[in-house]
């Protein structure tokens, strides 16, 4: 198989999440075969942190999937993580570091390094 210098579409989707730039990411994102959902929330990170009017409507899509796809989630921490999402508007630090302890008590690690990797310094 022949990948070409740009690399495959999720390499070309890490580097775009990189840039902090949410259009050269959601473009990205759109070549995607299936958006994981670690690559989701790194871009609804990236929608907040960059102040981008998508950030509410990809946080709600991402806490529905979350909802679908974690099978250890309950009702409190579903609810739990939904509040630590909208907790992100208000204190960026506490939101990640709330979410980041729902979703390591969960077993979510991918979630939980995503979160490491965007998170303001010592946050976490």
């Amino acid at each position: 198989m022949f990948v070409a210098a740009q690399g495959s579409p999720h390499s070309r989707y890490k580097r775009a999440i990189a840039t902090g730039n949410p259009t050269l990411a959601t473009a990205a994102a759109l070549e995607l075969p299936r958006v994981l959902l670690e690559d989701a929330l790194a871009l609804v990170l990236l929608y907040h942190r960059a102040g981008d009017g998508r950030f509410e409507r990809a946080a709600l899509r991402w806490h529905a999937r979350a909802c679908a796809e974690i099978p250890a989630i309950s009702l409190a921490s579903a609810a739990a993580a939904l509040q630590a999402l909208a907790t992100l508007s208000g204190d960026r630090s506490h939101g990640i570091a709330i979410l980041a302890e729902i979703l390591d008590a969960l077993g979510a690690y991918p979630l939980v390094e995503v979160l490491d990797e965007h998170a303001p310094p010592g946050t976490l």
